[in-house]
């Protein structure tokens, strides 16, 4: 068991290599969220706006109608960009997560021999969310997490380049 979880545990290239994928795709997103200087600066501006709107409306430019259905509008837009804001900041935190997740893969097997009994179990319940076997101490599931099983094939194709280079390099001696 010991060395499938040496298999979907990620070494510090891959770790890295996922983090960076993820960025990318958390950057792509961002980018189409429209939060950038015009953003910030149609935020001041529309707080100047309402500024302006209560000044009218305190020299008597504006009836009481025109100030609720301006001020009204400009809060809307307002809310409207700080919801972006806070999107933002959540999407930010799902990367966290995923980078602190990732982390965790890099010593699995670790985790799982420190690991009280307890935990043992939640681990392997993350690993396989169906019912697993033993066969010739070796696991036989069906189902293993989609995310994992990627890491085993990534990790498995690695070690094979690794082995090949290394019997290039032989050759060449």
């Amino acid at each position: 068991f010991n060395h499938f979880l040496k298999s979907i545990s990620l070494d510090q290239n891959a770790y890295e290599l996922l983090i960076e994928l993820i960025k990318e795709e958390f950057v792509k997103i961002d980018k189409e969220s429209g939060i950038g200087p015009k953003h910030y600066e149609k935020l001041n501006s529309l707080g100047e706006k309402l500024v302006k709107i209560q000044d009218l409306y305190i020299d008597g430019d504006l009836t009481k109608e025109e100030y609720q259905k301006a001020k009204m509008r400009c809060q809307n837009l307002i809310n409207e960009l700080r919801e972006k804001e806070k999107q933002l900041e959540k999407k930010q935190e799902v990367f966290q997560l995923y980078k602190n997740g990732l982390k965790g893969l890099e010593s699995i097997e670790n985790q799982y021999i420190k690991s009280d009994l307890d935990n043992k179990r939640r681990l392997i319940g993350s690993i396989f969310p169906e019912k697993f076997q033993f066969e010739n101490k070796k696991v036989r599931t069906a189902d293993i997490n989609p995310i994992l099983h990627k890491i085993a094939q990534f990790n498995r194709v690695n070690l094979k380049n690794k082995k090949r280079d290394i019997s290039k390099i032989e050759d060449l001696s």
